[in-house]
């Protein structure tokens, strides 16, 4: 399965930090952004995915977005962000969503070990087995006694019998059991971690996932410092940023992010995310 430290970000704001491209007036929001609406939906599905999982700061797809806001006029960025976050939220309640959804979700299922057997019969096959090996030797020691003297025979003929007498015994049986019955709890135990991840990663309701994106994106954000200076470090490239508060420089991703998409950007996804929290509820 996937990394589960991570949580998905708000999915809306998610699409601004995969969009790229430059503000033009009277244009929807992806083109404003350089989306389209089939690219626009592949970067929510990648996200969605990849367990919410994008690689941070630096991560290609992070930058492309970053340079797409920097281009929107700081004056319509709250507007754009807020029309971001209504086709995100639109999309995620549509009916291609869900289906797409539910597809990925069962692809990503790890199905739990079927045993075609019960233990008992399982049981009876294995002794079966040593049963049916054994005689197979001996029959075959049999057909080419001519090769071994009478004591080798008698010895063949005591060690058939020992062995026939042990895979029948009631406690050799008992071991056999024990064994299976340990082998197939220890994959029970490994099958319910898996199921468990995967249903934290893709709950059957995806707007559970939708409300535990939305509040840490709300949470990582709540103290975001607009005021921050940045150094463009134009020597390792346009978008290379660093912020010239130490202190920052560890903050996580998304902190970043809406402090250098500004805070006009920053305060509209917060009122946006909120409002879709509080529609959401308790999820």
């Amino acid at each position: 399965m996937y990394n589960l430290n991570w949580r998905m970000i708000g999915l809306a704001a998610a699409v601004s930090l995969a969009a790229a491209g430059s503000a033009v007036v009277g244009e929807s929001v992806l083109t404003q952004l350089g989306l389209t609406e089939s690219s626009a939906r592949g970067h929510i599905l990648r996200i969605v995915k990849l367990g919410g999982h994008i690689g941070g700061y630096e991560d290609p797809m992070v930058k492309t977005g970053r340079a797409a806001y920097r281009k929107v006029p700081v004056a319509a960025r709250a507007q754009v962000t807020t029309e971001l976050f209504a086709w995100a939220k639109a999309y995620l309640d549509s009916p291609a969503f869900k289906s797409a959804y539910a597809s990925m979700r069962a692809a990503a299922k790890s199905l739990v070990k079927q045993y075609p057997l019960t233990i008992d019969e399982e049981l009876k096959k294995q002794v079966d087995g040593f049963i049916a090996a054994t005689e197979t030797m001996h029959e075959g020691i049999r057909q080419n006694a001519a090769r071994f003297t009478s004591d080798e025979m008698v010895k063949f003929e005591a060690s058939y019998k020992e062995s026939l007498d042990k895979y029948r015994d009631p406690e050799f049986q008992k071991m056999i059991r024990a064994a299976i019955e340990a082998e197939r709890a220890k994959e029970r135990e490994s099958d319910d971690a898996v199921t468990k991840a995967w249903e934290e990663m893709y709950p059957a309701d995806p707007e559970v996932l939708f409300a535990r994106s939305l509040r840490e994106f709300l949470a990582t954000t709540a103290d975001a410092d607009y005021a921050a200076t940045i150094t463009n470090l134009a020597l390792t490239g346009p978008e290379a940023l660093e912020f010239d508060n130490p202190a920052y420089r560890s903050k996580p991703w998304q902190w970043m992010e809406a402090v250098i998409a500004g805070k006009e950007a920053g305060t509209a996804a917060r009122t946006a995310a909120e409002a879709w929290l509080k529609e959401i509820g308790s999820k």
